[in-house]
């Protein structure tokens, strides 16, 4: 049987997989959506009109056609352990080349800041470069990935649109792999709302390996896509501080091809709001020695941003920092100042737990309104009370009152007192 059957028949069976790599936000859920512009990254062909899913194919968007403008594709391939990554183009390869100065075409195909393809050996952005490809020359045949992970991307701009390009790749047996470890270490929070990251025991499970010399290891953060992350990290302390070539942890936000937000390789760290819902933490380290003297830990928060927090449903940290309900009272610090956590015994009244919920404004003012119409109400009322009461007693005592010049006649019974006196006399 050939080198290459049982390579071949387990990537046919974990394509899916491959497509996905469920380890890395790099890459896209298999099969691919055809109507995805980037599917063709992941296999996607156009034939005689119809899409045809072929997993050991990547080509740039809408080939056979010109390729699309304003496109970022990505896509990791991962090989069975102990297989490398091969890497070979076929038909023809056009992509937008770069200029110099004067507008003559540059040689270097390595110089591409325009459109171009970018192949990586591991599983990021940041892995080593294999090569960033451009122009209208196919690349060498010796192309190929020997970590057994290989990163693509494809980029293009807003102006010029060429043919692409279309590459199949397969995997061989690896005599001298030497990243033997590549994606070793990588552990995911993609559920939750927040967590813990204890960095120490990731370093400390790699001190048995006495071969490992160099060390990566790389967590990726990811919360709803409607909040962001709020990296506190609790303690930092790198085996050799200020030699950054030794050690150093690295943060991404999004994704892992630009460069890193934060770069920390000294003797303290302060927390970091990020913009985004998804974050990488790369540390490195270089021997077993740094390792051994490495003590970092930290965690993560899902937040956001608004002047009223009330109006999204998310509990006000005080600073324009909201965070879901769910991380209220939960033991762990999801507010800068512990706005969360300080209101939580029982022993609490009601009215002080109220004092410290997110729509409490809305309630005082709802209150105080109320309050004031109520007086008001009540004060009119008052006031027309007196008012009929007063016009009541006026009209009587005027009713009671003869017109101005004219006398009032004296009532029958003092007339007939007054005749029967003079009869008597």
């Amino acid at each position: 049987m050939s080198p290459l059957l049982p390579p071949l028949i387990i990537s046919l069976l974990m394509m899916p997989s491959l497509a996905s790599t469920p380890s890395f936000s790099d890459s896209v859920e298999s099969p691919p959506d055809a109507s995805d512009p980037c599917s063709s990254i992941h296999g996607v062909l156009l034939h005689r009109g119809e899409p045809v899913y072929d997993p050991h194919t990547f080509s740039s968007p809408n080939y056979p056609l010109q390729y699309l403008s304003k496109q970022d594709c990505l896509r990791v391939i991962r090989a069975t352990k102990g297989y490398e990554i091969h890497v070979m183009f076929r038909n023809y390869f056009q992509i937008e080349r770069t200029y110099d100065r004067r507008g003559a075409l540059k040689e270097d195909y390595m110089d591409c800041p325009n459109d171009y393809l970018e192949l990586r050996d591991g599983p990021y952005g940041f892995s080593p470069l294999i090569g960033r490809y451009c122009g209208n020359s196919l690349p060498r045949d010796d192309i190929r990935a020997r970590s057994g992970y290989m990163w693509i991307r494809f980029h293009s701009d807003d102006a010029l649109e060429y043919g692409g390009f279309t590459a199949t790749f397969e995997f061989r047996l690896a005599y001298d792999q030497v990243y033997p470890n590549v994606g070793a270490c990588h552990y995911d929070h993609l559920d939750g709302l927040d967590g813990d990251i204890d960095m120490t025991s990731a370093v400390r499970s790699q001190l048995s390996d006495r071969s490992l010399r160099e060390s990566e290891c790389v967590w990726r953060v990811e919360v709803p896509k409607h909040l962001k992350v709020w990296l506190s990290i609790d303690k930092f302390i790198l085996g050799e501080p200020n030699q950054c070539h030794a050690n150093f942890l690295e943060i991404y936000t999004g994704n892992t091809f630009d460069k890193p937000v934060k770069k920390l390789c000294g003797a303290s760290a302060a927390s970091i709001f990020t913009s985004h819902h998804t974050l990488y933490l790369r540390l490195f380290t270089l021997n077993s020695t740094v390792r051994q003297n490495t003590f970092i830990s930290a965690n993560y928060s899902a937040y956001s941003r608004h002047k009223n927090c009330s109006m999204f449903s998310l509990y006000s940290c005080g600073d324009e920092n909201c965070i879901p309900h769910q991380l209220v009272c939960n033991g762990r610090i999801n507010c800068p100042y512990q706005r969360d956590e300080n209101y939580c015994e029982k022993e609490k009244r009601w009215y002080m737990k109220m004092l410290h919920l997110s729509y409490f404004p809305l309630i005082l003012i709802i209150v105080v309104v109320f309050i004031i119409i109520s007086i008001l109400v009540l004060w009119t009322t008052r006031i027309c009370r007196c008012t009929n009461k007063e016009s009541s007693t006026y009209l009587s005592e005027l009713s009671s009152r003869p017109p101005p010049g004219i006398v009032m006649n004296a009532p029958l019974s003092a007339l007939s007192t007054r005749n029967n006196a003079n009869s008597s006399q």
